[in-house]
Order: C-alpha cells, then sequence, then structure tokens
C-alpha cells in the first residue's frame, strides 16, 4: 500500500488537493461563474480520453461500456442532485448561486477514488496481461464522466430555471 502512495506522480495529489479545496468551498452557499462549474467535468473528460487512447484498439465493446457507465453516471448525477433546492442565476455577475451542501465534496472524492482505482486496477491487468482492463476503464471513466456532467448539469438548470420564474414580465397587465 505505501510503494503505491511512494509511487503515484506527484500531480495525481494535486488534483485530489484541488478537488477537496473545492469540495469544501462548495459546502458553504457559494456562487460561481459557468465555466467554473464545467471545469470539473471538462477534467475528467479530458483524463478519461487521454486514458482511453492509451489502450490504442477503441472496439465496440469498449464504446459500449462507455455509454453505458455515461449513462447511468449521468442519471445518478441527475438523482443526487434532483432534491437539492436554492439555486438561481444572477444575470448581472453571470454566476450561479448554490446552497452549500457536501454532496459536490463527497461525489468529487468518489470521482477521484473510483480513478484512481480503476488505474491500478489497469496496472496490475496490463502486467497480467489481462484483456478485460479496458473495459474495466471504459465503464468506470464513463460513470465518472457521467457523473459530474449530470451533476453540474443539473445545477446549471435549477439556477436557470429559478432565473426564468424570478424574471417580472415587463409588460403591464391589463384588467378586463
Amino acid at each position: 500500500m505505501s510503494t503505491i502512495l511512494v509511487m503515484t506522480p506527484f500531480w495525481v495529489w494535486l488534483i485530489l488537493l484541488f478537488l477537496v479545496m473545492r469540495g469544501i468551498k462548495a459546502m458553504r452557499p457559494n456562487s460561481m461563474s459557468l465555466s467554473g462549474m464545467l471545469i470539473l467535468p471538462v477534467v475528467f473528460t479530458v483524463w478519461a480520453g487521454l486514458g482511453l487512447s492509451k489502450f490504442g484498439h477503441a472496439t465496440v465493446a469498449l464504446d459500449v461500456w462507455l455509454v453505458l457507465g455515461l449513462t447511468i453516471g449521468l442519471a445518478l448525477g441527475v438523482a443526487i442532485f434532483k432534491g437539492l433546492q436554492g439555486y438561481h442565476y444572477d444575470r448581472h455577475t453571470q454566476h450561479i448561486h448554490r446552497p452549500g451542501s457536501v454532496r459536490m465534496l463527497l461525489i468529487s472524492l468518489l470521482a477521484f477514488m473510483s480513478k484512481f482505482a480503476v488505474a491500478l486496477y489497469v496496472v496490475r491487468c496490463s502486467l497480467q496481461k489481462t484483456d478485460i482492463s479496458p473495459l474495466i476503464y471504459g465503464g468506470v471513466s464513463g460513470m465518472v464522466c457521467g457523473l459530474l456532467w449530470g451533476a453540474i448539469a443539473t445545477q446549471i438548470f435549477k439556477a436557470l430555471k429559478r432565473r426564468e420564474r424570478a424574471i417580472p414580465s415587463p409588460l403591464p397587465e391589463l384588467k378586463g
């Protein structure tokens, strides 16, 4: 176990630190720009793409596992944030105001641990010359990306939906 921790590249620990810091910030009510909210799913999607490109031979099975994982992850991300209230969009600052919640920290840590565990598994499989590692990597990568995209998309849609309801009509009401 200590060998794994010592042999892990420094940049991996920087990603973990970044995720923990953002997750702690998300535990209190905060506001964030749309581009700031998209950083996490974009980074994990690029990370997944780079990892999948190492397998070189994209097969139909790998694609199916990736799409299946993405679909499951999207559904989970939406379900986790569906009931949380208190989002709204500020047109002047162009920020989304979010209620404080531990949910984003937990999702971020789950995403990191899943990617870390599957990376270790893939290394182990490649040492043992096992062919199932691309499928595992594709499924887990898809699920992690889907989870993050589902969580962020749900928060953005909730904020924009609230904005639409909060804008008063510019036309005066006509009394009949």
